[in-house]
């Protein structure tokens, strides 16, 4: 089953506004960052969340360009502590679960990580976008209090990473639809296209109030 795999930047850009407050987890390097910097303008904030050292100096430089945007180094879960970061060694990626950067790529190191709560973290967002490898449900369900201020959720949905952190594709479409939200693709078209999907396969969700 073949479906548009969606564009985070388009969906920021259509429904993020000046002054407002955007998240962004699993921020890598700082593409949705900025774009969401753009639009809140001085005015606003951006939350930047991303535990991976590799991409800091990059999301350093958009902060000097950007005072809007607050960068967190620290992982995103369903509690708080330490945990381990994998990281491949040929390229960036890098998850809270070994076995979700071995998929397609076998070398990892793991390096000492906080996680924190976004609910204990923040009391507000607007726009909140997820893209951690995997983690995405636990970073969805340590934050309930937040979603009920967002109008919209951007979150990637890739089965083979949430299938080693314990979760699914379909998690994440109940989650949100728990929380008041809608979303454009139905859950009977989500659950034939993960069955349906190869290891490395991801699409986008979107989430509106």
């Amino acid at each position: 089953m073949s479906l548009k795999k969606g564009d985070p930047g388009v969906w920021i850009r259509e429904r993020l506004r000046p002054g407002q407050t955007a998240v962004d987890v699993g921020a890598a390097n700082g593409k949705f960052t900025a774009i969401m910097a753009a639009c809140v303008g001085p005015t606003g904030r951006v939350f930047a969340y991303e535990p991976d050292p590799r991409s800091l100096p990059g999301l350093g430089v958009l902060q000097d360009r950007w005072p809007q945007i607050g960068l967190r180094c620290c992982a995103v879960s369903d509690g708080a502590g330490p945990a381990r970061l994998y990281q491949a060694v040929t390229n960036e990626r890098s998850a809270l679960d070994a076995a979700a950067v071995s998929l397609p790529l076998p070398g990892v190191e793991p390096l000492a990580v906080e996680t924190v709560r976004l609910d204990a973290d923040l009391q507000r967002c607007d726009l909140l976008k997820v893209d951690a490898q995997g983690w995405d449900v636990k970073v969805l369900r340590g934050a309930p209090h937040l979603l009920r201020t967002c109008h919209t959720v951007i979150v990637e949905c890739w089965p083979a990473g949430l299938a080693h952190a314990g979760a699914c594709g379909i998690d994440l479409w109940d989650l949100l639809s728990a929380a008041g939200f809608s979303l454009e693709m139905t859950r009977e078209a989500l659950a034939a296209w993960i069955a349906d999907t190869s290891a490395n396969s991801h699409i986008n969700l979107l989430a509106v109030t």
